[in-house]
């Protein structure tokens, strides 16, 4: 599953820093947090934040991959996430982990062509 959302109170780096360390502190107390990165800024880019985690929850594990960024001047946070279902899901999880997580960290943050977030708001918001 993929999920993009929109923060649109975050506009600058530090912003985006506080809601990936919410994001972490969330992802903490429901799960183990794997692996956190963060692209700071430079002349050329704008800053990113990735975190990894596992996530616990009745009768499944989610592993969830979050990438912060800023998109046309507008916190966003695409994240791609995997469920396991059953009483077995550790070992599942963790042989799913072991043969895609790399790859799938690498083409999340490989995205350059995403929605902007005005498109993502004129989209229906519930089913």
């Amino acid at each position: 599953m993929l999920t993009l959302d929109v923060y649109e109170s975050v506009a600058d780096g530090d912003r985006l820093a506080q809601l990936a360390n919410k994001i972490l502190e969330n992802y903490q107390g429901t799960g183990k947090v794997l692996r956190t990165d963060t692209r700071p800024s430079t002349a050329g880019g704008k800053p990113e934040h990735l975190i990894v985690a596992v996530l616990f929850g009745a009768g499944f594990l989610e592993a969830a991959f979050a990438r912060l960024r800023l998109s046309d001047g507008v916190g966003t946070v695409i994240v791609y996430s995997h469920r396991v279902y059953g009483e077995s899901g550790g070992q599942a999880m963790g042989d799913w982990l072991k043969a895609n997580g790399p790859q799938v960290e690498l083409d999340l943050m490989a995205l350059t062509a995403l929605p902007a977030p005005a498109v993502l708001e004129s989209l229906p918001q519930s089913l």
